[in-house]
């Protein structure tokens, strides 16, 4: 084998193999139309039930070629498949591989081969990603604690306060808990918005995002946003960068900048 990552070698012996599924056994019966419904035998022309028909509605009806003859032909899938611990059958009707024969294309043997050494090494990548995902969201779930207040709990790191003395804090805004990213974790929607991305690219983001962007659209933001931090500060105005950014990709409009004013405590300083 090469240096080249196991993924995509395997991506390309399976794009070069014959196309799947592949089936234990010779899975399907071919044979020509030479029969009427009424079960007589009659001129290719006036055909149209083959041997096996008797099986139930063919998979495929087309034209095959049949001991040297092309002709009209049905194929029906074989119940009690020949050879299953032999031979292997493709979606198209064919035989990947055969009792005595071996497999038939050299494309296959070579997807065959490479699947056993690629194979132990994807399985070894998706064990070492599913152990950093699983540190991950303890990280995460650790960041975004529960914090009491005011009788309710809140997240502690969406939620939004400032520093009023050594020891007091104003909360500026709050955050539930679990909060959208700790949500975000443990549901589908992610993976959900990523499928439909093609179909609707205007889907995305996180509700977080577009609650501080409708902070910012509907709001006073210089004047909340004076009262925090400077990191509160661009957390909340990062959260609306990004949340523009997403509706600048809706609109097609990739090389829009930040909204004019966002960081205004950077340009107070220049």
């Amino acid at each position: 084998m090469n240096s080249r990552n196991p993924v995509d070698q395997l991506r390309a012996h399976l794009e070069a193999a014959t196309t799947g599924p592949w089936e234990p056994g010779d899975v399907w019966l071919t044979a020509g139309l030479i029969y009427s419904d009424g079960g007589e035998r009659v001129d290719d022309g006036d055909a149209t039930r083959c041997a096996y028909c008797h099986l139930g509605e063919p998979a495929w009806s087309g034209s095959a070629d049949i001991n040297g003859t092309t002709m009209p032909a049905h194929r029906h899938r074989n119940p009690e498949p020949y050879d299953p611990g032999h031979s292997v059958s493709s979606a198209d009707g064919g035989l990947i591989a055969y009792e005595g024969g071996g497999i038939v294309r050299s494309e296959d043997v070579r997807f065959v081969v490479s699947a056993r050494e690629l194979v132990p090494a994807l399985l070894s990548e998706v064990d070492g990603l599913r152990l950093k995902d699983a540190t991950l969201r303890e990280c995460i779930t650790a960041l975004h604690a529960p914090v009491q207040h005011m009788g309710q709990v809140w997240c502690g790191e969406c939620s939004v306060r400032r520093s009023t003395g050594p020891k007091s804090e104003e909360w500026m805004a709050f955050i539930p808990h679990p909060c959208p990213t700790l949500n975000a974790l443990d549901s589908t929607e992610a993976t959900e918005i990523a499928e439909r991305k093609d179909e609707n690219p205007c889907e995305g983001d996180t509700s977080e995002n577009g609650a501080w962007h409708s902070v910012w659209l509907h709001g006073k933001w210089e004047s909340l946003t004076r009262r925090m931090s400077t990191a509160e500060r661009e957390y909340a105005a990062d959260r609306v960068a990004s949340y523009s950014r997403h509706l600048a990709e809706c609109d097609n409009d990739p090389d829009r900048g930040e909204p004019t004013g966002l960081r205004w405590w950077r340009e107070a300083r220049r």
